[in-house]
């Protein structure tokens, strides 16, 4: 990990994506009546995603939920899911017109 990657920057990204999956999958298990209007559309197009035989079962994460400080769709953000998917750390898809990163099961 060589110039604009630090391990630092790596480790909290890492928190990060777990933090949108945990969100994501609040998100498909909570009931329609305990959502508003607008995040009710957000979770159907969740479930929808999480029904897919890629997805199923498993925590994921889209590509436009990224927007935290530790991890941006920059050159160093995009520097970073490339180190995660060769560590074997994240997986990506594509289901229909998003891009879904499916995180891996640690040994």
């Amino acid at each position: 990990m060589r110039g604009r990657l630090t391990l630092e920057k790596v480790n909290i990204s890492i928190n990060e994506v777990a933090t949108y999956a945990d969100a994501n999958a609040h998100l498909v298990a909570c009931p329609k009546k305990k959502l508003s209007e607008d995040t009710w559309e957000k979770a159907l197009e969740l479930r929808d995603i999480a029904a897919t035989e890629a997805v199923k079962g498993k925590h994921f994460f889209l590509e436009a939920d990224i927007k935290g400080p530790g991890l941006k769709l920059d050159h160093t953000g995009k520097a970073i899911l490339t180190v995660l998917r060769h560590l074997g750390r994240v997986h990506e898809t594509r289901i229909g017109h998003h891009r879904v990163f499916i995180l891996s099961k640690q040994c």
